[in-house]
């Protein structure tokens, strides 16, 4: 029993990238294979990694709901498969009978082969002693959650996310904490005179020196904002004079369309290429500079050295939008639940096959898998529940996903609405010529009438500290209302802002 609400119990264990980590495994590497010729869903990630020194590649494979159970496993092809065919991770967790506790039943285990059978005793034993270690550590670090006022709707990895940045406790949940050097003391002075919230300057300092390793190696502003429940704009603001103070770095990530999981990424707006391709879904796609480009920040590599590394890229913690996946045999069926709210999007793995499915009740959905397609079914389905139907010819490997849930993410079209980004960055730009989209922006210019003739009447000084005027209060208009001055044209000013409504407000105030 865990004295912390489930969804954010459920985000941290089913985290099985944390896991892998501190088991020993080292960084992993990865591959796509199709394992089967004669199916094409059964393209499949492959990963390459040590574990004691053994070279181990092996298949991320198993099923998983969204706050309810986890089932992960590593069927290895070499190397380690020489001692063990599998090794998995087993979670179920349901609400306790007291508020705000959670039941959790977590399992570890192999499937040896082999003179393996002679390491079992000593492998089972290191795995139980680690086990029991990281479930009290976690209990430690979600200790606080009770005190954050957390989204209902969220996502079991946003909870643990935030029940993560509440507490500075370090331990083998949260992860190895790298110490600061002592150039982190100059900076931070630098960074004390940036024109930044005094709250928020606070927390990115403490986030910056207090955070284990991996909460500052791909930093999400719009996240950090809602976890401190601050405001986002001044957040991503901060970050960008941190960066400035030689505090962060800047990062460029490319999401895919598809997956929603970054695809490339770049240190300059001018490294961007206009296409990219995706190696979890096998597809190439144009991006869009407003929705697949958005700001992240990594602590800079001179105040903490810290190293950026996937152990398992198939933890639920790196994909918050999806809710599941599970896999039905050919002729099969199957019933999995609950549903989140609202719409949810099934993707057949391995092909391009895809249904949403518009939800405006708690009612089930019903679909059929085939050689074709996903279409709807006329079979009724229980409330909260997808009933699936296989009548294809291969396994029906399904994800499922929250469709109209989206992550906090600094995008692109945003950032160019930010005062701190266009004065601190105003040089960082696509290559010429590179053909981006940039999504809908709203533009606003301002003119003086008659200017020419206050010239000519009260002089060019006594006029041009007028225009100034003008600009100030224009400028503190725009900042007021969400939007950003790009550059002064004349006697006018020119600005954007990602929402029309505002952009006709601050045109009223002006």
């Amino acid at each position: 029993m865990i004295a912390a609400p489930c969804p954010a119990v459920f985000g941290l264990l089913s985290d099985t990238n944390r896991w892998d980590r501190l088991i020993g495994v080292t960084g992993s590497r990865y591959t796509y294979e199709l394992l089967d010729p004669d199916d094409p869903t059964s393209r499949t990630r492959i990963g390459h990694a040590r574990f004691n020194l053994v070279p181990q590649h092996f298949a991320e494979e198993g099923e998983y709901w969204a706050g309810t159970f986890l089932h992960g496993e590593r069927r290895y092809r070499g190397g380690l498969s020489h001692f063990t065919r599998t090794g998995f991770l087993d979670l179920r967790c349901d609400p306790g009978n007291e508020p705000k506790t959670t039941r959790v039943r977590m399992s570890v285990g192999v499937e040896p082969v082999g003179f393996g059978w002679l390491l079992v005793p000593f492998l089972m034993l290191h795995m139980a002693i680690l086990l029991r270690l990281y479930v009290r550590a976690a209990q430690r670090s979600l200790a606080r959650h009770a005190e954050l006022a957390a989204d209902a709707d969220a996502p079991p990895a946003v909870h643990a996310r935030r029940a993560l940045l509440a507490t500075k406790a370090k331990s083998i949940a949260s992860g190895p904490h790298t110490v600061p050097t002592p150039g982190l003391v100059e900076r931070l002075e630098r960074f004390a005179r940036a024109p930044v919230d005094d709250g928020v300057r606070q927390r990115v300092v403490e986030l910056l020196t207090d955070q284990a390793d991996e909460a500052v190696t791909q930093i999400h502003p719009l996240e950090m904002a809602a976890a401190w429940r601050v405001d986002g704009r001044h957040t991503i603001e901060a970050f960008l004079h941190a960066t400035r103070s030689g505090l962060t770095e800047l990062e460029w990530q490319i999401d895919c369309p598809s997956c929603r999981v970054g695809a490339e990424a770049v240190p300059r707006l001018d490294a961007i290429r206009g296409r990219i391709h995706c190696d979890e879904c096998n597809i190439s796609y144009d991006v869009d500079f407003a929705t697949n480009v958005h700001a992240t920040f990594t602590v800079h590599p001179s105040i903490r050295k810290v190293e950026r590394v996937v152990y398992c890229a198939t933890s639920p913690f790196f994909r918050p939008h999806v809710h599941g996946y599970v896999t039905v045999p050919p002729g099969g069926s199957r019933e999995v639940g609950p549903l989140p709210d609202g719409d949810i999007m099934l993707r057949a793995r391995g092909t391009t096959r895809s249904l949403t499915v518009e939800r405006r009740s708690t009612g089930g959905v019903a679909i059929v898998v085939d050689d074709a397609g996903i279409t709807l079914a006329d079979t009724p389905a229980p409330a909260q529940t997808l009933h699936v139907i296989n009548r294809g010819t291969y396994p029906a490997r399904l994800q499922i996903e929250r469709a109209g849930w989206r992550s906090l993410r600094a995008h692109g079209g945003l950032i160019c609405t930010i005062p701190g980004f266009t004065d601190l960055f105003g040089t960082d730009a696509p290559a010429a010529g590179l053909p981006l989209g940039i999504g809908r922006l709203a533009v606003l210019f301002t003119d003086l009438v008659g200017s020419v003739d206050l010239y000519n009447k009260v002089g060019d000084a006594r006029a041009f500290a007028l225009v100034q005027e003008h600009w100030r209060d224009a400028t503190a208009a725009i900042n007021a209302r969400n939007g950003a001055v790009i550059k002064t044209l004349g006697d006018g000013v020119f600005a954007s802002f990602t929402e029309l409504g505002d952009a006709v407000a601050a045109a009223i105030e002006i």
